[in-house]
């Protein structure tokens, strides 16, 4: 199946040393926490502005939310000039097309990125997929789903004949896999989707690290031809 070159985002940045690190590697997107109630790497409006006007290369900021508030976040968007953005909670499909709407209001277009959350093998949206794509989901990310408490960056992986399944049921739509994601995991099921989201598996005693990040790398370029196989 044809898709194109390995996205690999690192999630939870925080500082301009994160981003020195970063930009040395072929990064496409890096995640900014934004209202996740309280989430380890939570930034402030202000702190956000700051951190995207640092040079991080070609990685690209990616808003991480688990707002539902598109006004307001298409207020965010265009003050911090961030055109990803990541829909990390259950929010229901009709609010992809109202964000989009949004941000076209303020004069610019968004990539939308929705994720998925499997637990036990189950993905509570999976009866929503086809709904999600008309309403323009540009990427999905499978991710682990630990609680009400813990929904993202848990470092819990997913069941990996799921996580299979689940990215064929989604193509042509770019997916993403989430939650424990290593190199070595790389290597074994990288051929399996359009790219990893990554968070502790890019850390060192909880901090970004470039060895790690060079691995994850390294791992993903033998993937960067023009297909990955779903079947």
């Amino acid at each position: 199946m044809q898709y194109g070159e390995y996205i690999l985002k690192i999630c939870g940045i925080t500082s301009g040393a994160n981003l020195e690190i970063i930009r040395r590697f072929p990064v496409t997107y890096f995640g900014v926490w934004y209202h996740t109630n309280g989430g380890t790497h939570e930034l402030s409006l202000d702190q956000l502005k700051e951190l995207v006007g640092i040079d991080s290369g070609s990685a690209q900021p990616c808003l991480v939310t688990l707002s539902d508030d598109v006004e307001h976040l298409a207020d965010v968007l265009a003050q911090c000039r961030i055109r990803t953005v990541q829909l990390h909670g259950f929010v229901l499909p009709p609010k992809v097309s109202d964000l989009r709407v949004a941000c076209r209001r303020r004069g610019f277009e968004v990539t939308i990125i929705k994720v998925l959350h499997v637990r036990n093998g189950r993905c509570f949206e999976k009866n929503l997929v086809t709904a999600y794509k008309l309403c323009g989901t540009d990427i999905f990310i499978i991710d682990s789903f630990a609680g009400r408490d813990a929904i993202g960056s848990t470092g819990q992986r997913v069941d990996a004949d799921a996580a299979r399944l689940l990215a064929q049921h989604l193509y042509p739509t770019p997916a993403l896999l989430a939650g424990g994601v290593d190199d070595t995991l790389i290597h074994r099921v990288g051929q399996h989707y359009a790219g990893f989201d990554i968070d502790s598996g890019a850390r060192e005693n909880g901090e970004i690290s470039g060895e790690k990040i060079s691995k994850l790398s390294q791992s993903t370029a033998p993937q960067r031809i023009e297909e990955y196989n779903v079947s």
